[in-house]
């Protein structure tokens, strides 16, 4: 029986990081821990997914600092594997199973996958300014979960109205009602 469970397990890790391994949802895990976050990952994210900014330290660092809340998506670098692993966003898989939240140890390195944030008075009204998933993850459902611990978030911290603030340059998304529905 043991050895009938060890064959079937290796099996199916091979499987996952196989050919299987698109068919299967993301390893995401969720935070709203701001101390994750710095001016070089979001400089990575926002040159794949928000392009046309000037993206100075300093400016990311205020981006950091001054928004209300944040919400991200990491991926963390596989247990004895580096981030430089098969994956297509150089993640070998591991992590957090099925996009669940979870506390990962901090020795592990991550890639920031998804960054929502918002700008807030801390008093009546909210604004989403910024919602960036990695274009490999997206239509996977990372963006809605990051608008809606977000939304979770602003609720808990006092406003009581929300608004979505987009980029002029940015055409409208299939995923905008998204957002819409989330708030």
């Amino acid at each position: 029986m043991v050895a009938v469970l060890w064959l079937y397990t290796g099996a199916m890790q091979a499987a996952v990081e196989g050919p299987l391994r698109r068919l299967l949802p993301p390893q995401v895990v969720y935070s709203n821990d701001r101390s994750l976050l710095t001016p070089a990952h979001v400089r990575e994210l926002w040159e794949e997914t928000l392009p046309g900014r000037e993206l100075t330290d300093q400016k990311l660092q205020l981006v950091i600092d001054k928004s209300f809340t944040v919400t991200l998506a990491l991926m963390y670098e596989p247990r004895g594997r580096s981030l430089g692993g098969s994956g297509p966003l150089g993640v070998g898989g591991g992590g957090h199973g099925n996009g669940e939240a979870g506390t990962e140890p901090p020795a592990r390195k991550y890639k920031l996958v998804g960054l929502a944030r918002s700008m807030s008075d801390a008093a009546f009204v909210a604004t989403v300014c910024d919602v960036a998933v990695s274009p490999v993850l997206q239509g996977r459902g990372v963006g809605k979960r990051l608008v809606r611990n977000l939304v979770t978030d602003m609720r808990s911290m006092g406003p009581s109205s929300f608004a979505v603030c987009a980029r002029p340059a940015s055409p409208p998304s299939p995923q905008a009602a998204e957002v819409d529905r989330a708030l």
